[in-house]
């Protein structure tokens, strides 16, 4: 592969951008915003108002400037000093009150957070070899966090945009070696926080918040967590609600606005790709598991994640990097440096491989029939909480790779009724399953190991109601092999792995619904 560089490119493509040689990412405005209630007096609950702001530069000069929004609501937030009448703390309903001012209770570091991952929509639009760090001093973990995110986080859209890796030559960034102290954390929300330490094995004291995407992986987190659990979403649409509903939960919502000025610079030939998603839902989730006084966050990221979807050059590249192991670790650190250790972020599906997720979530109904895993129907550009008819496109990586793990857990009258049809039985899709172990073309997707799905193709190429279907057919001996060489079967996938950083009782929990050793 030949590379080039983000100026070569622009030059031609939109040359306002051709000289930009720098981001910049800049100190966040945080505000709560208390609800009038009846008479004119506050409430119990109010709109928290996050904005982050970038800019791009070049020979020092501004070339383009961004503001993203992040709303959401809950109980106000207390000061740490706080007493019962001290009315003031939370200002006058109606008036906005700044929460980066010193002594907030650390809602400050968290807004950095998501400042540091929200940037990077706005980095790839030029893609300089210079970040600019303008948060004031960060901790060395969040310095490694951002370094990690800006590197692997986007090496896909430097692939993909013949760029060289690493993108990112040179940092400015002001280090401060002090974590937040604890005691400045002071309340959450109503309740006093506790330490992940002071939670009882039992699980009495846990609150995880649990990102929705409206997946199969979100919809298994719910339904073995139950109303254990605080389902939240950002940018509501009709499967994650689906799948808070049939957890018997509420759905808690933030609405995230990109700066439209985004789009207007896409129309424009701005660079523009893939970047580490899952980084910046875990950060905003963050912000609003302290609002809401929620112990931790709890992904639904699995074992596969962690596998590079190519080698280019030597480097590994994954799509799923901000899902990877490396990821979470770096994440949980920065998180553990400025929340003093109050509020842990882990994947509770770490130990499994996805056709262990598969099976697991075979064992509730309800939610088979409201998961949605097809990312041809969600964009942030189009979601909106009134898009009802999102549905299965049948067509993409993503419902190959989910209709493949899902296949030998159910009969082929179920498959169809999930999925809305036989994908399976359909010629022309032999290519497109194949490349799902295909160590040179394997999707730039959120697809499992090249392993799983060869392991899953082989194992209904033994199944009578599955053998005869075109894709099968076609497909089964070339998995079988591929499968055999790994030395791999359904039946040992479904063994979990001790390479994860789920505490307990989560790990027990998901392990009595995934664990076969566990049965009985």
């Amino acid at each position: 592969m030949t590379t080039t560089t983000p100026a070569a490119i622009l030059a031609d493509r939109c040359p306002e951008l051709a000289t930009v040689d720098r981001f910049e990412i800049l100190t966040p405005e945080l505000t709560f915003e208390l609800d009038k209630a009846a008479g004119g007096v506050g409430s119990s609950t109010g709109r928290y108002r996050l904005v982050t702001h970038f800019r791009l530069t070049g020979g020092g000069d501004e070339v383009a400037r961004f503001a993203e929004e992040v709303v959401f609501r809950g109980p106000p937030p207390n000061r740490p000093s706080a007493s019962a009448d001290d009315s003031g703390a939370l200002g006058d309903p109606g008036k906005p009150v700044d929460l980066m001012a010193d002594g907030r209770g650390g809602w400050a570091a968290l807004a950095r957070l998501v400042a540091l991952a929200t940037g990077t929509s706005y980095y790839k639009v030029a893609a300089p070899t210079m970040i600019s760090v303008g948060l004031g001093p960060i901790t060395p973990a969040e310095d490694a966090f951002v370094r990690a995110l800006y590197d692997h986080g986007m090496r896909e859209f430097a692939v993909r945009n013949d760029l060289p890796v690493p993108l990112i030559q040179r940092w400015e960034s002001q280090l401060d070696d002090q974590s937040v102290p604890s005691a400045s954390l002071g309340r959450i929300g109503k309740d006093s926080m506790v330490g992940p330490d002071a939670l009882a094995a039992d699980g009495s004291g846990v609150t995880p918040l649990v990102p929705v995407g409206g997946g199969k992986d979100s919809a298994l987190v719910l339904s073995v967590l139950g109303t254990r659990a605080v389902a939240f979403t950002i940018n509501a649409t009709a499967a994650p609600r689906r799948v808070a509903s049939a957890a018997g939960l509420k759905l808690l919502t933030a609405t995230r606005r990109l700066d439209p000025s985004l789009r207007n610079w896409n129309q424009r030939g701005a660079l523009n790709g893939h970047i580490p998603v899952t980084a910046v839902v875990t950060a905003i989730s963050a912000l609003v598991a302290r609002a809401h006084g929620c112990s931790d966050v709890v992904l639904g990221n699995e074992r596969s994640a962690s596998e590079p979807t190519r080698w280019v050059h030597g480097e590994p590249v994954n799509h799923q990097w901000a899902k990877s192991l490396e990821a979470e670790d770096l994440t949980q650190a920065a998180l553990h440096a400025v929340t003093g250790g109050r509020l842990r972020t882990f994947s509770i599906l770490r130990p499994f491989t996805e056709v262990a997720i598969a099976s697991g979530l075979v064992a509730d109904e309800a939610q088979l029939g409201a998961f949605l895993s097809c990312n041809e129907a969600f964009t942030i550009w189009r979601e909106t909480s009134q898009r009802t008819d999102a549905t299965w496109c049948l067509n993409c990586p993503k419902c190959r790779f989910t209709s493949l793990m899902l296949a030998p857990h159910v009969t082929s009258d179920r498959f169809e009724v999930i999925f809305g049809g036989r994908p399976l039985h359909d010629p022309r899709q032999v290519d497109g399953y194949r490349e799902l172990w295909d160590e040179e073309s394997k999707p730039y997707e959120c697809v499992g190991e090249m392993v799983e799905s060869a392991a899953a193709m082989a194992e209904l190429s033994t199944r009578p109601e599955w053998a005869n279907a075109a894709v099968v057919q076609a497909l089964g001996a070339e998995a079988t092999r591929y499968a055999e060489k790994h030395q791999a079967s359904l039946v040992s996938l479904m063994t979990p792995t001790s390479e994860h950083r789920v505490p307990e009782p989560y790990l027990g929990w998901m392990l009595d619904r995934l664990d076969p050793t566990r049965a009985g």
